[in-house]
């Protein structure tokens, strides 16, 4: 195995066969929570061991990693995020990007389509999902724009774009035009692909396209909820029986009442608890970072975001934590539901499932300091916050794509 240190990611070339046993382990996914070993051959998850089971003669020509209780889990999806490449790489681009995202504990992202020029033609989103290929670091896929120019007037070639990606998306407009919503849910319904919104008023157009759902159907995805009065809509509209997803942002549920400017704002405390208590009763389906990083200088000019993707795992599980939230529905709502509504294999652990997994430490506390940041930005309010849990190795398809450098 050969690694290349690059601001605390490795890039791994590792040899077949190989096998990795990670052992001493607490085995956390959306399903279970208990302990014992995992055995990783090429990349695939061949065995998994209970604590009570011998090991045949740990395994030849075996890397063994003993995790003395920490926790193994499955690696994180994150269905939104920003990358600002291309137009916007003084900001963050997708090399940049990545090495965030595995430092924060991610094995696949994927970004938003307001880019310079906007990525609403194939051969945009072709041209980001492969220099995201090449960098060999973590699964990625371009959003494609709903609207032509991120307007709500000409729907983009979904037909065409739909062979490359999942997710469309004007995410930072608003859709304001009733019979552009309604033509694409009908394109989403026939041609099977997903619509995030981004609802500014929030409640108004969430309201509207809940309406325009039920009345015609398709496939609706809500961004980054932050309003009690947004939960309460969507609660009553899946207990009636409408489908759809939504997700929250960590900076939403980890806080309330700061003077920060993102879209949607941090709301008060009521509508804290609100997301909270729709994260523990399952009225929203997904965590997403809304990962949105910004130079000082446009950060100064009001630019509304937060580099967040490297600390998210850390405030989700500090939030977890004190609200009494179950680790299994962190890992349900961070990486199996994510990863099942862009129709990825199951983000479990168990035999012969792909080996995208973190090892992380759950309980230590630490402050969040941006200069440790290895973005090319750290807009976040959060600097000198306590947050609790750390990710120490992240781990695509049984590759270490990042290492901490702390002993295990």
């Amino acid at each position: 195995m050969k690694n290349r240190k690059n601001t605390g990611v490795n890039i791994v070339t590792q040899k077949l066969p190989f096998k990795i046993l990670f052992e001493n382990a607490q085995i956390l996914d959306a399903q279970t929570n208990c302990f014992g070993s995992v055995l990783v051959c090429n990349g695939i998850i061949e065995n998994i061991f209970k604590p009570c089971e011998t090991i045949d003669a740990r395994i030849p020509d075996c890397e063994i990693v003993d995790l003395k209780g920490r926790a193994l889990m499955p690696a994180m999806v994150d269905l939104h995020c920003h990358f600002r490449d291309p137009g916007y790489e003084y900001k963050e681009d997708i090399p940049s990007g990545l090495k965030a995202a595995v430092k924060g504990g991610y094995s696949y992202v994927a970004a938003m389509a307001n880019t310079n020029p906007v990525a609403d033609s194939i051969e945009a989103v072709n041209r980001n999902n492969q220099v995201a290929e090449a960098q060999g670091l973590c699964e990625f896929n371009q959003i494609a724009a709903l609207g032509i120019g991120l307007n709500d007037e000409e729907i983009v070639d979904t037909r065409q774009l739909r062979t490359c990606t999942k997710l469309f998306s004007n995410d930072g407009n608003s859709i304001f035009s009733d019979e552009f919503m309604r033509r694409a849910l009908l394109k989403s319904k026939k041609e099977d692909f997903i619509i995030a919104v981004h609802c500014q008023p929030e409640t108004q157009l969430i309201q509207r396209d809940l309406r325009l759902l039920k009345e015609i159907g398709g496939n609706l995805h809500i961004c980054h909820v932050s309003t009690k009065e947004s939960i309460k809509l969507i609660r009553d509209a899946k207990q009636n029986g409408l489908k759809f997803t939504c997700e929250v942002t960590p900076h939403h549920l980890f806080s309330y009442g700061i003077d920060y400017k993102v879209n949607p704002p941090i709301g008060a405390k009521e509508d804290r608890n609100a997301l909270i208590e729709a994260v523990r009763d399952k009225t929203i389906d997904i965590l997403a970072t809304d990962h949105a990083p910004h130079s000082k200088e446009d950060k100064e000019k009001g630019s509304p975001g937060i580099s967040n993707i490297e600390t998210a795992f850390s405030m989700y599980i500090k939030t977890f934590k004190e609200h009494g939230i179950p680790l299994t529905r962190f890992c349900e709502m961070s990486s199996y539901m994510p990863a099942k509504l862009m129709g990825l294999r199951e983000r479990i652990i168990s035999k012969r499932a792909n080996a995208n997994l973190i090892i992380a430490e759950l309980d230590n506390l630490y402050k969040i300091d941006r200069n440790k940041f290895i973005s090319k930005s750290n807009n976040t309010p959060f600097d000198g916050h306590e947050v609790c849990g750390r990710v120490l190795r992240t781990y695509l398809k049984g590759v270490c794509k990042y290492d901490s450098g702390q002993a295990l």
